[in-house]
C-alpha cells in the first residue's frame, strides 16, 4: 500500500495541478473514501509541491537578509549614522587598518565613538549587502 502510494505521488509531482487534482478525486473513488477527506488530503498535497525552487529560496532570503538590514538601521542609531560613511569603512577596511583603528578614526573624524565589535557588525552587514546585489 505505501509502494503504491509512494509511485502515485511520482505521477502526481510530474502531472499538472488540474491533472492531479482530476488524478486524486479518480483515486480516491476508486478506494471509496469520503471526498471532503480526500479534498483535504490533495489540497495538503498540491501546497507541498508548490514549495519555492532554490533559486527563488535564495531571493527569499535575500529579501529578509535586507528587511533585517532595514529593521537594524532603524532600530541601531550608532550603526546608522556608519552606514552613512560605509564606503569610508570599506576603504580603511581593505587597506588593512584594524577595527580600533577605524573606530578611532570615526570616533576622530566624525564624532561617531562606536566600538571595534560595532565596526566588525557593520562590515559584516556590508558584506551581506554586497552579496544581494
Amino acid at each position: 500500500m505505501k509502494k503504491a502510494l509512494l509511485s502515485m505521488c511520482e505521477k502526481m509531482r510530474e502531472m499538472s495541478e488540474a491533472e492531479a487534482k482530476a488524478y486524486m478525486r479518480q483515486i480516491l473513488q476508486s478506494f471509496q473514501l469520503q471526498v471532503f477527506m480526500g479534498i483535504d488530503a490533495l489540497e495538503a498535497f498540491l501546497n507541498s509541491l508548490n514549495r519555492p525552487t532554490s533559486k527563488e529560496s535564495k531571493k527569499l532570503k535575500a529579501l529578509k537578509n535586507k528587511e533585517k538590514l532595514n529593521k537594524l538601521k532603524r532600530k541601531n542609531s550608532k550603526i546608522a549614522k556608519l552606514l552613512k560613511y560605509r564606503d569610508e569603512i570599506l576603504y580603511y577596511h581593505q587597506q588593512g587598518l584594524s577595527l580600533r583603528k577605524i573606530a578611532e578614526i570615526m570616533a576622530k573624524d566624525h564624532r561617531v565613538k562606536v566600538s571595534y565589535q560595532t565596526i566588525r557588525r557593520v562590515l559584516k552587514m556590508l558584506k551581506n549587502e554586497s552579496k544581494l546585489k
